[in-house]
């Protein structure tokens, strides 16, 4: 479905100063095959929210090449991590969501289902649902354009585990009926190993481990992928920690 070739990104040189040396992305390269659930994982500035934003368009790679084989950017959606921020909490979700679909009774009521919602919400203000409602109604919205592609970003952050297990449940049904392709970026371990069926790992700005998910999470390779199975499980020593550095 899409293919990155040698993806290398660092921000546009500010207006103040004659460049900026630092750099977000180097030679990422790798493929989402359509049905995949594709994950992305490392920590706190690897790059990942940069990345899943060079995919969807939001971001122009300087360099490097990126084809999109058997899907258009029109058919690429992002749930970001504080999607439900962006709902207006002062309309009715029916009324948020007749904007995406022209009004269309029996649609909006299908997105309900779809989302694992009860049909007594749309008639509810957006400030009286839970954040997790809210990302649930974002992701509807999101579902109205028919998407083959959907980035999530950090979509199971700020939990419980209960909430998690039910929002995979959601994504995985929405895979396997209707054959949406998902990369899901996220800093939890757990939770990919279960979600994903292939898996990158990513450190400062490059990839150190790139494969089906079994493959990665039963033979690592690199060292920080190691670390962070050990990190996962309490497993920690001093020396792991000496021999990252």
């Amino acid at each position: 479905m899409i293919e990155l070739k040698n993806i290398f990104y660092s921000p546009p040189k500010d207006l103040l100063f004659s460049k900026n040396d630092k750099i977000i992305l180097s030679n990422i390269s790798f493929t989402i095959e359509q049905g995949d659930i594709f994950g992305v994982i490392g920590e706190s500035g690897a790059g990942k929210t940069t990345l899943g934003k060079i995919v969807g368009g939001i971001l122009k790679a300087p360099s490097g090449v990126i084809s999109y084989n058997s899907v258009s950017m029109d058919e690429i959606q992002i749930l970001f991590q504080n999607s439900s921020e962006l709902i207006n909490p002062y309309r009715k979700v029916r009324s948020l969501l007749t904007d995406t679909t022209n009004g269309d009774a029996d649609k909006i009521n299908n997105l309900i289902e779809s989302v694992k919602l009860y049909e007594s919400v749309l008639e509810k203000y957006s400030f009286q649902l839970s954040g997790g409602e809210r990302q649930r109604i974002a992701l509807a919205r999101i579902l109205a354009t028919n998407p083959k592609l959907l980035i999530i970003d950090e979509p199971f952050s700020a939990q419980d585990f209960e909430s998690q297990l039910n929002l995979m449940e959601l994504f995985n049904e929405l895979n396997c009926n209707t054959g949406l392709t998902i990369l899901c970026i996220s800093h939890d371990l757990e939770i990919m190993k279960k979600f994903t069926n292939k898996l990158v790992v990513m450190k400062d700005g490059v990839i150190v481990e790139n494969g089906l998910t079994s493959k990665v999470v039963t033979n690592p390779n690199h060292k920080y992928t190691k670390f962070l199975f050990k990190a996962a499980n309490y497993q920690l020593t001093h020396k792991d920690f000496d021999d990252l550095l």
